[in-house]
């Protein structure tokens, strides 16, 4: 008999995060002095934003500190230079556990290197192996102002209760150089 009863089942395919747990890194290299001042002029606007956050600036956080920002809170963001892995290695990331949305604001912080003919490495892969939820990086080279100011956007849109996808389809908008930038 071919009389087969298909019952829909209900699946949900995204995590909620929490924007109030979110850590910040800004600046680890200690050499991107607009992109600090921009950021603080933004914390000190705009408050209400990311005041229950708590991060660092001008410094990389302690293993314990990440440790913690993996078990605890559900955003990460990275503004510095490429991913970050020069000061937590891809390696160490691979070790963790979380559902982070994970924030790289830098120069090339998604591009992947290539193993060979069939195998490619990075950062957004060491995300995805730690159970990351979503990871936003930069493909290529892009200028300060305008991946900061996106950047800002794209945490205003997210408190107001956008999704990342529509905060970020919106936000290319602000881009000066849309093509390269947004």
């Amino acid at each position: 008999n071919n009389d087969m009863t298909i019952i829909p089942v209900e699946k949900t395919f995204y995590h909620r995060i929490d924007v109030d747990k979110g850590y910040y890194i800004v600046d680890p290299g200690n050499d991107l002095p607009r992109t600090k001042e921009r950021f603080l002029k933004f914390q000190n606007e705009k408050p209400d934003l990311i005041e229950k956050w708590n991060g660092v600036i001008e410094r990389f956080p302690t293993n314990d500190a990440i440790k913690d920002i993996f078990k605890s809170k559900d955003v990460l963001l990275y503004m510095g230079h490429g991913s970050g892995s020069q000061f937590y290695p891809v390696d160490d990331v691979q070790k963790n556990s979380s559902r982070l949305c994970v924030l790289l604001m830098g120069c090339s912080s998604a591009r992947l290197q290539s193993l060979g003919d069939f195998e490619v490495f990075g950062m957004p892969f060491a995300y995805l192996t730690c159970g990351a939820a979503t990871i936003l990086g930069c493909l290529w080279d892009v200028t300060d102002r305008d991946i900061d100011g996106l950047t800002f956007f794209l945490l205003e849109q997210l408190k107001a209760g956008a999704s990342l996808g529509e905060a970020l389809r919106h936000g290319r908008d602000l881009c000066k150089l849309k093509c390269l930038n947004g």
